[in-house]
């Protein structure tokens, strides 16, 4: 999650997303504040599909400041 390829990043995201873990990894709540779209969009993506509760404040404040409308 903090290789310098945004395309990394983001399947990396995309990846945790499909695998279902129990909890949302601080990595991935990290990458809410990518300087990349795709990657953000794929974080959030990725936290939605997650369900956990810890991660709610973080993406309703990305949610808050996006500016990207794809994201």
């Amino acid at each position: 999650l903090g290789d310098s390829s945004a395309t990394v990043r983001q399947r990396a995201a995309w990846a945790i997303g499909t695998s279902e873990p129990r909890g949302a990894p601080a990595p991935l709540v990290a990458l809410l504040r990518d300087g990349d779209a795709q990657v953000r969009r794929t974080a959030a993506w990725a936290l939605f599909v997650i369900e956990d509760a810890s991660a709610a404040d973080a993406l309703a404040r990305a949610f808050r400041v996006e500016q990207e409308r794809e994201v």
